[in-house]
């Protein structure tokens, strides 16, 4: 069952686009400290399908206050006329083009589960946070490719290889009979000191 987005006089209600959301954030910049006068705000993201446009019977029950952000986007802050209460933030692109989410203000959801809430921009934090947590904003809560984790992962994973190349051709294991064993091959140990440029690259063969 979808939860209930309700404000705390309960003038507005909205019922959420799924049963979970998307993702769980406690924020600690320095705007949601301010917009939730508090040392942090709190989000559940919800996709924007099946919320937006708000019903007809809520629309004119909330009101709208809308501040440029620093990524160069348009931040749409609805709020209870009401009791002020803030309820969500839907983020315009520069193109005019609205984010496919809604950021939901957690307080609001009813039943919402705090299992595996992620805190975020704690370099501004007021108060401590748990390991693990993230100084910005990590990539997937934008929703951006995970093109630079492959980036990170190739790399570690060409520094290990060349490491081990390195370790067979520079590093050879010396026996106890005063040999060397390079790329496989037994040598004596003066072969593999200060080898020139052809030894060099017919080491790599061998180590390959």
């Amino acid at each position: 069952m979808n939860p209930k987005i309700v404000c705390q006089c309960g003038a507005v209600q909205i019922t959420a686009s799924r049963p979970q959301p998307i993702g769980v954030y406690c924020c600690h910049c320095t705007e949601c400290q301010k917009q939730s006068a508090s040392a942090f705000g709190t989000s559940a993201i919800f996709p924007a399908d099946g919320m937006w446009p708000l019903p007809e019977e809520v629309q004119s029950k909330v009101g709208v206050w809308k501040r440029p952000t620093d990524e160069g986007n348009t931040l749409e802050c609805y709020f209870c006329k009401t009791c002020g209460v803030r309820l969500f933030h839907r983020s315009i692109l520069p193109n005019g083009q609205p984010k496919p989410t809604l950021s939901v203000k957690g307080g609001v959801v009813e039943g919402l589960s705090w299992e595996g809430v992620k805190h975020v921009y704690t370099r501004s934090a007021r108060l401590p946070v748990p390991e693990g947590s993230y100084a910005g904003a990590p990539k997937f809560m934008n929703k951006t490719s995970s093109t630079g984790d492959q980036s990170q992962m190739a790399t570690a994973v060409f520094f290990i290889f060349f490491t081990w190349i390195v370790s067979r051709i520079c590093l050879p294991d010396v026996e106890s009979s005063g040999t060397a064993i390079i790329g496989g091959v037994v040598t004596p140990e003066a072969d593999f000191v200060d080898p020139s440029p052809t030894e060099i690259r017919r080491r790599i063969g061998l180590a390959l």
